[in-house]
């Protein structure tokens, strides 16, 4: 299974266990150019997108998958319009740590 493949399981998975309520588009690809240190980035407008940057190994897209999954279900839109900052909070870590502990209990199998 491809790195790519393995992500949109992922994403399939994350949309069944933590629905947000809206779709999520999810892209493997070289990231913008304002980006290119990044190794994913969502964008909140509508509709929702997670780019995570290609090349990377599975284990860390994954886990890019999973925190930008943590910033969609954390997301204040009104904030992060008016200030362009990411929300790194206490909160958000809870919610990713809740995410990573659901995908090593009862995640989609490792192919």
């Amino acid at each position: 299974m491809t790195v790519r493949d393995r992500l949109h399981e992922v994403h399939a998975w994350l949309h069944e266990e933590f629905p947000v309520g809206v779709p999520v588009r999810l892209r493997v690809e070289r990231m913008p150019k304002e980006f290119s240190d990044c190794e994913g980035v969502t964008y909140l407008d509508a509709p929702v997108l997670i780019r995570i940057r290609k090349g990377m190994t599975r284990s860390t897209s994954v886990y890019t998958l999973l925190h930008e999954w943590a910033h969609v279900l954390e997301a204040d839109k009104a904030a992060w319009r008016e200030t362009g900052a990411e929300d790194h909070s206490d909160r958000f870590y809870r919610t990713l740590g809740r995410l990573e502990r659901a995908f090593a209990d009862r995640g989609p199998s490792h192919a």
